[in-house]
């Protein structure tokens, strides 16, 4: 089983959270088999992304957690 994750959920002022769309309740997990895998994920989902226009920064709000 993989024991390391990282949560993800929208920041409160991302226009996808609308009803219509992904809505408040929003999440979703990716899964490591080590934390070390899992920090290096977490790092580049904290990056600028190589297709971001400038300025653009990611959106949502990552959680390392355990299980």
């Amino acid at each position: 089983m993989k024991r390391y994750g990282i949560r993800k959920t929208l920041a409160p002022d991302h226009p996808r959270r609308q009803s219509h769309l992904l809505g408040d309740d929003f999440e979703a997990y990716d899964w490591f088999e080590t934390e070390r895998e899992r920090d290096q994920a977490f790092r580049e989902l904290q990056r600028e992304h190589l297709y971001s226009r400038p300025g653009d920064v990611p959106r949502m709000a990552l959680e390392k957690v355990d299980r």
